[in-house]
């Protein structure tokens, strides 16, 4: 669905700033399948509503014929000789146009008009319906993102002092100011924020995805 969108968003987990709402809109609603088919329908949906395609106009058809032969042919002249001749090619070339013009039809041209144009009518309302949706999709999805990318800049800050608590309470079991217990605890805190934290980035890799 933002496949373009999530791919210009992804590498900005935690040092760079997201794309501006209205920049991640812009690039999905340009690559977007779906808005372009909608908008190519509506394209010919708009095309479609004219006079002719009503029956109100005159219709011309043109028909073009070019048939060739070959004929064998024996001809007995007056003198008594006999002229013969094979493989002759004879062609006929014919051409014609018709036009055809229905004057009324009991009104089947107007209702035929007025169904055009409620084809066009649906068209567009089909696609305002298709593109306010992909801008809803890109909104939510986009919030979201912000704030799992503030979620791990927070799990980043945890990650960052739970280590400084392992090398602290390390350095005070070796100096015999802490026990053996305290420097395992701090490293099961650590363990756990870490595994928070990969967690977090694999939902926000998800949520990019998706």
């Amino acid at each position: 669905m933002l496949f373009c969108l999530l791919l210009a968003l992804s590498g900005r987990v935690a040092a760079q700033p997201l794309l501006t709402l209205e920049e991640a809109v812009k690039i999905a609603l340009q690559n977007n399948y779906e808005i372009k088919l909608a908008e190519n329908n509506t394209e010919i949906a708009g095309n479609n509503v004219s006079l002719g395609n009503a029956g109100f106009l005159p219709s011309a058809d043109a028909t073009f014929n070019d048939n060739n032969n070959l004929n064998n042919i024996k001809q007995t002249r007056a003198d008594g000789t006999v002229q013969e001749q094979n493989g002759v090619r004879n062609t006929n070339i014919g051409y014609g146009v018709g036009l055809n013009w229905t004057i009324f039809n009991g009104f089947g041209m107007f209702a035929r008009y007025e169904q055009l144009k409620e084809l066009r009518k649906r068209g567009e309302a089909d696609f305002q319906f298709t593109v306010l949706s992909k801008i809803s999709d890109v909104t939510s999805t986009y919030y979201d993102l912000v704030q799992q990318q503030q979620q791990l800049r927070a799990y980043d800050t945890v990650i960052a002092i739970s280590r400084q608590r392992v090398e602290t309470a390390q350095v005070r079991f070796e100096i015999g100011k802490a026990a053996r217990l305290e420097v395992l605890n701090a490293q099961v805190d650590f363990n756990t924020d870490t595994t928070n934290l990969l967690r977090q980035k694999q939902l926000y890799n998800n949520t990019q995805t998706r």
